[in-house]
């Protein structure tokens, strides 16, 4: 009975597995006798994409240099006690700068070039395990999907979580800003430890 109950089971259509599908490409054709009111639509849009492109391309020249200037800011005010966010004015207008306590997911190779740099004790204080960021290997999965739906009923083999998970990585810890000065001897460091964690920041109108 029970082998009969196998069988029927790997008869079934794995759900995992995905159709081949094509994409049939058509040719692109041109309207030409749109109406006024419409011409004028599509000419604004256009307008208003080629500004925006600009927009994007002046905002990506001027946006490490302030940020530049203000992981510097941050640091100094952080030296002084100061906490939170802050503004920076210019002539005419100003930015809000804001630090989140967490950075882009680091690799172990990421984290061993920082702690070339200060020191192991410093990533020990800084970084956490981000178990989160553990993915399962979809291939792995897959090639192997009858045996590992069965061994999941009883423990998975060493070479299985070896193999079926993708590497973990690291993030900083909660209370990354206050812990880093620990290990800067003045705000230049300070600001340059900020930056080789790349601590997620972010520039606000």
């Amino acid at each position: 009975m029970a082998t009969a109950k196998a069988a029927d089971k790997a008869e079934r259509v794995d759900p995992f597995k995905t159709k081949k599908t094509s994409t049939k490409t058509s040719k692109v054709t041109t309207i030409k006798d749109a109406g006024s009111d419409i011409k004028k639509a599509v000419d604004a849009w256009v307008a208003a994409k080629a500004a925006e492109t600009k927009a994007k391309a002046d905002v990506g020249t001027q946006d490490p240099v302030i940020r530049a200037y203000a992981i510097q800011q941050f640091a100094n005010r952080q030296m002084d006690g100061i906490e939170g966010n802050f503004n920076i004015e210019g002539d005419d207008s100003k930015c809000q700068f804001q630090v989140q306590a967490k950075s882009k997911a680091r690799s172990e190779e990421d984290v061993a070039t920082f702690v070339e740099e200060y020191g192991q004790e410093a990533a020990d204080a800084l970084f956490r395990d981000d178990n989160s960021s553990i993915k399962i290997n979809g291939k792995y999965l897959e090639a192997n999907w009858s045996r590992l739906v069965g061994s999941l009923m009883e423990a998975l083999t060493d070479d299985d979580f070896e193999n079926l998970f993708t590497t973990r990585t690291v993030n900083v810890v909660e209370d990354v800003h206050a812990r880093a000065k620990d290990f800067a001897n003045d705000a230049k460091e300070l600001a340059e430890i900020y930056t080789a964690l790349e601590l997620t920041t972010s520039l606000k109108k």
